[in-house]
C-alpha cells in the first residue's frame, strides 16, 4: 500500500510541477504571485484526487484509532509507522493541493470559496496532528484526531458535496460500475 500511496503523491506532485511550469512567464511589471496562482490548475478533478489519494489517506489513518477503539492490530513495526507517517504526510499535502483548481465543472467554483480553502487547511492541519502522533507511536490520541479529520471531512461534504457523491469515480474497483448505480 506504501508503494501505492507513494505513486499517488508522486505522480500528484508532478502534476502540479508542470502544471506550474505551464503557461506564459510573468512580465516584470505584473504580481507573479497572483499570476502563477491564476495561472496553476491540477490536470484532474478535485474529486479524483479527493477519491485518490485522500481517501486512502483517510482511511489508513482512520484505521489506527478504529484499532484503539476495537481492540484490534494496531502498528508495531518501524514499517507500519513509516506508512502511517507517509499516509499523515499525505493528508498534509492534500490539504494543499485541494486549494488549487482542476478540470472538475465546480472545480473554480469550489477552490475561490473562502470555506474551501478553510476546510482544505483544516486536513492539513489534521495531517500534521497525526504526524506528529504517529511520530510519538500515541495510538490512543488517534480517536480523537481521527474524529477531528472525519468532523473536516463531512463539515465540507455538507456545505459542497451534501448527497456525498463520487461523480462515478470509485475508489476500489469492487464498486458498481456508473451504468449500474
Amino acid at each position: 500500500m506504501f508503494q501505492r500511496n507513494y505513486k499517488i503523491v508522486l505522480a500528484s506532485c508532478v502534476g502540479l510541477a508542470l502544471a506550474a511550469c505551464g503557461g506564459p512567464p510573468s512580465s516584470p511589471t505584473s504580481d507573479a504571485a497572483s499570476t502563477d496562482a491564476a495561472a496553476l490548475t491540477l490536470p484532474v478533478s478535485l474529486n479524483e484526487m479527493m477519491v485518490g489519494p485522500v481517501d486512502e489517506a483517510t482511511y489508513a489513518l482512520f484505521d489506527v484509532g478504529n484499532a484503539v477503539r476495537n481492540n484490534t492490530q494496531l502498528p508495531s513495526t518501524d514499517a507500519e509507522w513509516r506508512e502511517v507517517r507517509d499516509n499523515a504526510l499525505q493528508m498534509i499535502a492534500m490539504g494543499k493541493i485541494l486549494q488549487i483548481p482542476g478540470t472538475g465543472p465546480v472545480d473554480a467554483q469550489w477552490t475561490a470559496a473562502p470555506s474551501w480553502k478553510a476546510w482544505s487547511e483544516r486536513l492539513s492541519a489534521v495531517g500534521l496532528e497525526m504526524l506528529q502522533l504517529a511520530r510519538e507511536r500515541n495510538t490512543v490520541a488517534f480517536i480523537d484526531a481521527g474524529d477531528q479529520l472525519l468532523a473536516a471531512c463531512e463539515g465540507c461534504h455538507r456545505e459542497f458535496k451534501p448527497e456525498i457523491p463520487t461523480m462515478n469515480t470509485y475508489r476500489r474497483s469492487s464498486f458498481p460500475t456508473p451504468g449500474e448505480q
